[in-house]
């Protein structure tokens, strides 16, 4: 009996250790692990800066500065490839050989970012205009129209792409025999975001603007009108109805020979939002 109780202390003793050697690897290893990101996250902010600083001014890096914040931005890659900062790493290696004029690096780089971070829309909307943007600096037009629209069609209603048709038509005119097909296209997608979007939403209201946009570009003036008019109307509580109502009047005098139609229009206005008054009152007179 007296043997059989030392062995159980023996055994819950053994076990204690065994469970305070446990604890305390687990806590060296959470350490450790939040040691590696916290010093991963100073890398990347120390490596962006340098990045940005290169991209803003490339003609002010030597070269042994550049391959030095590339490398420190690979090895964010490498210790988490599948992170937010990995993706946001890949980026700006593109963009700082995207200003260095390393056209084919640049093109590589965001081409990653687009395959290897799929999840991250933000950052592959980013890549995707990165990428477009190199192509105008090489005055590839062609292919920047075509990297814009596999973004329109990955994604068609984000409101951070809403610029990007508008941007193709005017990509366009440098394009031999694409201009007025482009802008054609460009007016049909906004019209596609409209029909499918709630009146009275903030990508309505986008997309109203870029439409009345490309109009301009198309010199149809009076559809041009037409939405700064349903504008005016829709969003009557907002600062912008001051410059659509001089959008208006500037249409009406300049191109559509009706120096009255913003009157009429403030007329509208004041009648069905006496309280916002204040904002068509120089039209009223």
């Amino acid at each position: 009996m007296k043997a059989r109780a030392q062995r159980g202390g023996m055994s819950r003793a053994w076990l204690w250790w065994v469970s305070l050697l446990l604890f305390f690897g687990a806590l060296w290893s959470f350490l450790a692990s939040h040691n590696l990101i916290y010093s991963t996250e100073r890398l990347f902010w120390s490596a962006q800066i340098s990045a940005l600083r290169m991209v803003k001014d490339p003609a002010s890096a030597p070269p042994a500065a550049v391959q030095k914040t590339l490398s420190r931005l690979q090895e964010v890659i490498r210790r988490y490839p599948a992170s937010n900062l990995a993706a946001r790493a890949q980026l700006l290696i593109g963009q700082v050989h995207a200003a260095r004029k390393e056209y084919p690096a640049a093109h590589e780089a965001f081409q990653k970012v687009i395959s290897d971070y799929p999840t991250l829309a933000r950052h592959v909307i980013d890549a995707y205009r990165s990428d477009a943007g190199t192509c105008l600096m090489e005055k590839s037009w062609q292919k920047a129209l075509e990297i814009y629209r596999k973004l329109l069609s990955k994604y068609p209603t984000e409101l951070r792409v809403m610029d990007v048709p508008q941007l193709m038509a005017g990509v366009a005119r440098n394009a031999p025999d694409a201009g007025e097909s482009v802008l054609r296209e460009a007016i049909q997608h906004y019209h596609l975001v409209i029909g499918q979007c709630k009146p009275g939403s903030t990508l309505y209201l986008v997309a109203q603007q870029r439409l009345a946009g490309c109009y301009l570009l198309a010199s149809r003036w009076k559809e041009a009108a037409q939405i700064y008019e349903t504008l005016v109307m829709t969003y009557f509580n907002r600062r912008e109805v001051r410059y659509w109502m001089k959008a208006v009047e500037e249409l009406g005098k300049r191109r559509l020979g009706d120096p009255s139609r913003a009157h009429t229009l403030a007329l509208q206005f004041a009648e069905q939002h006496p309280n916002r008054r204040v904002l068509v009152e120089p039209w009223l007179k």
